[in-house]
């Protein structure tokens, strides 16, 4: 079966990792997991600039 972005020819989904704290989690299993070694900041901005400059090449491209 095919996935819906391949269907409409869209790109797979992209995630990145984030930042968790305990003064900014919100939730029961958020709260839980920013008090042991999940809590940090871990979003990898080279990757994620180098992901909107494809992004921005794939728009400049499709005009």
């Amino acid at each position: 079966m095919l996935r819906s972005e391949s269907r409409i020819g869209a790109d797979e989904p992209v995630t990145f990792g984030g930042r968790l704290t305990p003064k900014t989690a919100v939730g029961f299993i958020s709260k839980k997991m920013a008090r042991g070694e999940m809590a940090g900041d871990f979003r990898d901005r080279d990757e994620i600039a180098f992901w909107a400059d494809m992004i921005a090449e794939q728009l400049v491209a499709a005009r």
